[in-house]
């Protein structure tokens, strides 16, 4: 018999043995992860597991962020639920049935103000062989994504960059830019200065402050994050943070100063970390997204440049409330418009 629950404490060990094991576990299933969201004051985790009462063992796990981007009335009109990665479920015949619950209990949890249900997938359709298509209300929609092998020699990696890429990376070197690593809670406060200004210029939410300090304070010291900031005459203008687990970077969150476009930090920010995965013998370098193929997107015009495979693993979304979600969307899309207009 299957039960399902909500993570407890006693779990940890065995919930986080289960995420390491299992092929398609991520750095956004892990207790460490879950901590974090625990903390944040804006944003809930719904975690649940599926135990084998006979065994005693976890079969199956689901781990989401309900985010709400505003307060007050507003919050009916900007809460999210977003699993990257999707739920983890150990092969078996009852694999589909185990899937199926998990979102069930997933939206369950996640209470009635998110507009939809949206599962990021890291790997080609990992669902599909579970019938994840056929579950009522969930729909596969296409989105693109770069990912990086990490596997060959540095100078292997730089040759399939773009001559565009290279030249600007070694425009950035002459110009004097260099990388350090964050170590204090004052560099974390200068990146999310420039992730502001970024976000605000194109206007996608960012998350607040609080979000990065704990990922600062209880990811980086055990190896799970770094935090990157690019200078040049003692002016901080640019910086990057990536995830890490197992044998993968997750590229998380970058900014830069506008007026500093022309001094490549973002090409060399990348490259950096590309080196410094290759010298730690990480295999891959996953660039956290690249819109969806019908749509123009900038950021994909960037990362498709440094010699990456495009690939389109997709999203399966579950829109739970339609009518707030078509207007969540009208207003999201004027939002990003003024912002523009503005910058």
């Amino acid at each position: 018999m299957i039960i399902f629950k909500q993570f407890a404490k006693q779990y940890a060990k065995e919930f986080s043995d289960f995420v390491k094991e299992h092929p398609y576990g991520n750095i956004f299933h892990s207790i460490e992860w879950i901590n974090i969201l625990n903390k944040c004051l804006d944003c809930k985790c719904v975690a649940i597991m599926a135990v084998n009462t006979g065994t005693g063992k976890i079969c199956g796990v689901v781990v989401g962020m309900v985010r709400t981007e505003k307060n007050g009335l507003l919050s009916f009109l900007s809460t999210r639920t977003i699993v990257i990665g999707g739920p983890l479920v150990e092969e078996s015949d009852d694999a589909k049935v185990i899937l199926t619950e998990l979102l069930i209990e997933l939206k369950h949890h996640a209470g009635k103000k998110s507009l939809y249900v949206e599962l990021w997938n890291m790997f080609d359709r990992p669902f599909e062989q579970f019938g994840c298509l056929e579950i009522p209300g969930f729909k596969f929609i296409d989105h693109l994504n770069f990912i990086i092998d990490l596997d060959s020699s540095p100078d292997q990696i730089f040759a399939k960059f773009s001559k565009t890429r290279r030249k600007n990376i070694r425009r950035a070197i002459k110009y004097g830019v260099t990388v350090t690593e964050v170590k204090t809670n004052n560099g974390v406060k200068k990146l999310y200065s420039l992730l502001e200004e970024t976000y605000n210029r194109v206007g996608v939410p960012l998350d607040n402050f609080e979000v990065f300090d704990l990922a600062f304070k209880n990811l980086q010291p055990v190896g799970n994050a770094h935090f990157y900031l690019a200078y040049c005459d003692g002016v901080c203008i640019g910086g990057r943070v990536v995830l890490l687990y197992k044998e993968w970077i997750y590229d998380w969150y970058a900014g830069s100063r506008k007026d500093s476009f022309k001094k490549y930090p973002d090409e060399l920010l990348i490259w950096h970390i590309l080196q410094w995965g290759m010298e730690h013998k990480y295999k891959y370098f996953n660039f956290g997204g690249a819109g969806k193929p019908d749509k123009k997107y900038g950021p994909r015009e960037f990362k498709g440049k440094f010699g990456g495979e495009l690939v389109n693993y997709g999203r399966y979304i579950n829109i739970t409330a339609p009518i707030r979600y078509f207007f969540a969307l009208k207003g999201y899309y004027l939002y990003k418009k003024l912002c523009k207009f503005n910058s």
